[in-house]
């Protein structure tokens, strides 16, 4: 197996120590949008919102050349981030920064931004603060997402979203007030016949006809589909 491999391998354990473990969500929209960074042209400088331990930034820069800096407001999961960065065969394109994405002031606009954004917004909240704060959005509502979207990315760039698929039409709809246009999405289900249950989306400030496919994530006997397969099969050792 190449170095890619193992070193991706290297921090899915050290993922896997911290309190933010590797999710097939995550792996799924890493995977989605660093196989659209390897096809586009002029994409130089990324920001990853809320990068929690690294995930997506690093899956990023296997696939691309770009510069990726990742926003966390959780102290902890920036702090890995910050180690998985430095342990990375890509670590001169990686900075981690710890703090609130509202108020974080880049030097330049970015060429792209992915974000995993916390969710529900809508449902019912467990006891536990900290989960709320993961699986809520609590910190950052659509709108204020967008609005920090607005602000970071310039003209003609795109960015790539993962929600639950039962708030994606919502969030289209505001994004498409804000001037942002669905570009390409995937829409997946667990299995063959279960209900849609995410969405990643692409948009971008130009009016295009968006490419939607669909995708399971299981077969028969639970193995994984070719194409979850063919789409992580880059980061996943035993895939």
């Amino acid at each position: 197996m190449g170095n890619h491999y193992f070193k991706f391998k290297q921090f899915v354990v050290m993922q896997e120590r911290c309190a933010m473990k590797v999710c097939t969500d995550a792996c799924l929209l890493g995977g989605y949008s660093a196989r659209y960074l390897r096809g586009s042209k002029g994409v130089e400088r990324v920001l990853d919102i809320g990068t929690g331990t690294g995930l997506l930034s690093l899956m990023g820069a296997q696939q691309s050349g770009a510069s990726f800096v990742g926003v966390e407001m959780d102290a902890v999961a920036c702090l890995q981030a910050k180690e998985n960065f430095a342990a990375s065969p890509w670590k001169e394109r990686l900075e981690a920064v710890c703090g609130d994405v509202r108020s974080f002031v880049a030097p330049a606009p970015f060429d792209f931004i992915v974000t995993n954004p916390p969710f529900y917004e809508d449902d019912l909240k467990s006891g536990d603060a900290l989960r709320n704060q993961a699986m809520h959005a609590t910190r950052l509502r659509f709108p204020e997402l967008l609005g920090v979207i607005k602000l970071q990315l310039r003209a003609g760039g795109a960015f790539a979203v993962l929600l639950p698929n039962i708030s994606f039409a919502t969030f289209q709809a505001l994004a498409m007030a804000e001037g942002y246009h669905l570009q390409r999405a995937l829409h997946i289900r667990n299995r063959m016949g279960a209900p849609l249950f995410r969405s990643i989306g692409i948009f971008t400030d130009r009016a295009v006809e968006a490419a939607v496919e669909e995708m399971e994530i299981y077969g028969e006997a639970r193995q994984y589909t070719p194409a979850f397969t063919d789409l992580l099969k880059d980061y996943y050792l035993y895939l």
